[in-house]
């Protein structure tokens, strides 16, 4: 008897995995401050808790690298977390915040009237705003999906801001992306994604955070 040779009718690809860890709580949150790329401070006592918390859970994950924004609010974070989980640290400028422009180092009480009406429109249709002296969605999004496909498949643990974390999520959704405000991200949050397949895993998950969420509301977002 002959011997039965059988083959997959299709190539199966293995999917490139993204948990995404939105940095600890920073003095900037704190206060209310829009950090952007130039002002950037690092963890308050409770972020470095989100961080130790986020880091204890990460542990379960057999991921190839731990990839992390340059700047001083994630770089913190994700070295609690390489430290938990024996994780290689890459830093990628890819991943930094949208360059605010004039918004750096201000809260909104001190917009001035051309910057608060950029905000409104901010708020309701992000798309369309140009950060003066900064950047717009569009690079940011040129900027995230560089990065995914830089990326060879498997699981990564990827420490970044609130906005990438919400671009690659409606990459990965092939959704529009003035409709990013629809999601709430908290300080190290866990949001998972699939690239090939599409896919959202799981959306701003932070049963570990146990009681230590912070005030969003406060933050300048």
């Amino acid at each position: 008897m002959g011997v039965c040779n059988l083959k997959m009718p299709f190539k199966q690809t293995k999917p490139t995995i993204l948990h995404l860890i939105r940095h600890g709580e920073s003095k900037a949150n704190r206060h209310g401050i829009y950090q952007g790329q130039s002002y950037d401070v690092g963890l308050t006592a409770k972020g470095k808790r989100q961080s130790q918390s986020v880091a204890e859970t990460l542990k379960v994950i057999h991921f190839k690298a731990l990839y992390t924004s340059p700047l001083r609010r994630c770089v913190e974070t994700a070295e609690i977390i390489a430290q938990a989980t024996k994780g290689q640290l890459i830093h990628d400028p890819s991943l930094l915040e949208i360059n605010h422009g004039t918004w750096e180092g201000k809260t909104t009480q001190e917009f001035n009237k051309k910057e608060q009406a950029m905000l409104r429109e901010w708020r309701r249709n992000p798309v369309g705003v140009q950060m003066q002296g900064g950047e717009n969605i569009a690079a940011v999004v040129r900027r995230c999906r560089a990065f995914v496909k830089s990326l060879s498949p498997g699981e990564y643990i990827v420490v970044t801001h609130d906005l990438v974390i919400r671009v690659i999520i409606t990459l990965a959704i092939h959704h529009q992306m003035r409709f990013l405000w629809k999601y709430t991200l908290e300080n190290c949050g866990i949001t998972t994604v699939s690239f090939n397949p599409y896919r959202l895993i799981g959306l701003n998950q932070h049963f570990h955070l146990n009681g230590m969420q912070s005030k969003l509301s406060r933050q300048a977002l």
